[in-house]
């Protein structure tokens, strides 16, 4: 029996610990980190995430324009390594990612810019090859690093073939020159593009100018495309300069000048001379310069110009008939200039000009019925030019300028009404002008400036459930949350279903707690028995800006009377531990209480409830792993006597 007692004692010590919670927000939006203290700011660039950690170069006044990492935490963004040390910079840029390692060209000072490599660590961050021992091996404006089947390919110099396309498996032995398309200079790849196993780009010869070139990885297997610009110029041809290839439908669609047109069109290629025509002239008085290619529903959207000047959103099928415009926003000659556009809400959105409203935000389903002004920021003829499209938590986020706060953080859900300023960084009529944004672990990472601070790094995270639980003797379910929320007061915004029965139970009131960020919906009866899911609609919660709660939004639990350890059994461990805590008052179910008959006090009725299900159990409902409860059950007290629950979000 001494045995048992003990076991029993460190179950009732170990459930009664209080874990600590996440440190709450008082606002979604925070500066992360002043990198370079002061207000001269660390300029921040070459931002991306890998293995849900951020990657960018910054510039801390001591260190010059390094490498730095972050894990979300003021503590955990750090400079990576100083590449080149002291006060000189590396300068990294051109980041590529394969696998779970990013590849890019740094300068340390001693061997001048080469090919490096990262894995996050200090120790995986090395230089992979010195190409050019006698110089720079990787230009710093026409790198092109691009990843096809797990191997990396740029443009390179040895200092003896000129610029010319390379590749490398991360190591210095399989880093090499893949053919020499130019004998006597440089063929300066360009616009390196994976498509499929090959790799398309344009590039020069000693004969035809700048032109459509492929590859497979190897020299045998890199060859000339086609010469669509055959018009000779002395000794050689004009260049038809590919450019801006992106992948549509089995093909890539470009844009080249030939023979033929008079200007910069729309072309498709399949890697083939035979597969290598124009699409359409879209200009047939000049160039139509299509760009900004967005896939969508089969289609891609771009801006292209006709006329003068007037360019407008067109979109294609890769087929001529089926390249047209979407509508002329900016009716007459004048441009509306479509830009920014991304999909999102299975649209697609962007800024554009009118002459009544400036550039703002627009969006379409692709006809010209429905290409609309989304909202008008700025209102009147002034334009907010809307910028850094950025699609997160069921919410379009990007900057605009509504000429009262400056350049700021806005978003959208889709909605005119719902589209607001997140915050205003830089208070005041000065701009934070944010940039690079970038999602990774749930959260948008930014860089803005302030006045105090000037360009730093800053972070969103929208709210998170951080401790849930059933409070038995009070039929309710408290959600707490790691920041204050704007939770919705109807009940029908919130579910509760019993698996595998699919049988419903109705919320009857929902309450907040504002000094502890705790939401409580009561159910009009007790849950009997059994395993749940309690869903919220995310756009019940939000923050006060209007960030939609993040992750999940269905959490299971179950109930089980009795069972006190919540090991899904009735047994004699609880027994053990209600004999613990027999005669106590005031406490709650995380303290040991199982005070089921709702008198305030752990006493006879306790234990006779306890009996009458003792031997009991509940099998295991499809558990998911918990993604946002930050590592912890639900044992947390969050007021009231709560009943332990599994909390795994589906």
């Amino acid at each position: 029996m001494h045995r048992f007692h003990s076991t029993a004692r460190r179950r009732v010590e170990r459930f009664c610990r209080l874990d600590h919670l996440e440190r709450r927000r008082l606002l979604s939006v925070e500066l992360l980190k002043d990198i370079n203290p002061g207000a001269t700011g660390s300029s921040g660039n070459w931002h991306f995430e890998l293995n849900g950690s951020t990657f960018f170069t910054a510039d801390d006044g001591v260190h010059g324009n390094e490498q730095w990492i972050s894990d979300g935490t003021p503590a955990g963004t750090r400079m990576l390594i100083d590449i080149n040390p002291g006060s000189a910079s590396s300068a990294p840029s051109w980041h590529t990612k394969i696998g779970n390692t990013v590849f890019f060209a740094a300068d340390d000072g001693v061997h001048a810019r080469e090919l490096w490599k990262t894995d996050g660590t200090v120790e995986g961050t090395t230089m992979v090859a010195d190409i050019n021992p006698a110089g720079i091996g990787i230009q710093p404006t026409n790198a092109w690093l691009v990843a096809m089947n797990g191997i990396l390919y740029f443009a390179g110099s040895d200092g003896t073939n000129g610029i010319e396309l390379w590749r490398s498996d991360g190591t210095a032995a399989g880093t090499a020159m893949v053919a020499n398309v130019h004998l006597t200079g440089s063929s300066s790849p360009q616009d390196l593009t994976a498509f499929g196993n090959r790799l398309v780009f344009s590039a020069l010869d000693q004969t035809h100018g700048r032109e459509l070139w492929v590859s497979d990885g190897t020299e045998a297997g890199t060859s000339l495309v086609k010469d669509i610009n055959t018009i000779v110029a002395g000794s050689g041809t004009l260049s038809s300069t590919p450019n801006t290839f992106f992948e549509l439908n089995g093909a890539l669609l470009f844009r080249a000048v030939d023979t033929t047109s008079t200007g910069v069109e729309l072309w498709r290629t399949d890697g083939t001379a035979a597969g290598t025509w124009l699409v359409k002239d879209i200009n047939p008085s000049g160039s139509s310069q299509p760009n900004g290619y967005v896939p969508l529903n089969g289609f891609a959207y771009f801006a292209a110009t006709t006329g003068s000047s007037d360019t407008e959103l067109y979109r294609t099928d890769g087929t001529g008939i089926g390249t047209t415009l979407v509508k002329d926003i900016y009716p007459g000659t004048l441009p509306s200039s479509p830009s920014n556009l991304t999909p999102f809400n299975g649209e697609l959105w962007f800024s554009a000009e009118s002459s009544s409203t400036g550039r703002e935000l627009w969006a379409t389903d692709g006809t010209a019925a429905n290409t609309r002004l989304m909202k008008d920021v700025r209102t009147g003829s002034g334009s907010s030019s809307p910028d850094w499209f950025t699609p997160f938590n069921d919410a379009l986020y990007f900057t605009a300028d509504d000429g009262t706060s400056g350049n700021e953080l806005w978003r959208s859900d889709g909605t005119p009404a719902g589209t607001a300023r997140v915050i205003d960084i830089n208070t005041g009529t000065a701009a934070s002008t944010p940039y690079l944004p970038r999602v990774a672990n749930g959260s948008l990472y930014f860089f803005a400036t302030t006045v105090a601070a000037g360009s730093e790094y800053w972070k969103l995270v929208p709210p998170r459930v951080t401790q849930f639980a059933y409070e038995v003797d009070a039929r309710t379910l408290a959600v707490q949350f790691d920041q204050s929320v704007v939770a919705s007061t109807l009940a029908s915004n919130y579910t509760i279903t019993q698996t595998p029965s699919g049988a419903t139970f109705l919320v009857q009131s929902v309450t907040y707690d504002a000094a502890t960020h705790t939401a409580r919906f009561t159910t009009a009866t007790p849950l009997p028995d059994g395993n749940y899911t309690l869903s919220l609609s995310r756009a019940a919660v939000t923050d006060a800006a209007g960030n939609r709660l993040a992750g999940t939004n269905a959490f299971d639990f179950f109930v089980l009377t009795g069972d006190v350890n919540r090991d899904r059994h009735v047994n004699f461990d609880d027994l053990l531990i209600l004999a613990q805590n027999y005669g106590q008052s005031g406490r709650t179910f995380s303290q040991g209480n199982i005070n089921y008959s709702a008198d305030g006090k752990v006493d006879f009725d306790d234990l006779l409830l306890l009996a009458q299900r003792y031997g009991t159990a509940i099998l295991n409902a499809p558990l998911r792993p918990a993604r946002n409860l930050a590592g912890r059950g639900a044992h947390d007290v969050l007021g009231g006597s709560i009943r332990w629950s599994d909390t795994r979000p589906k």
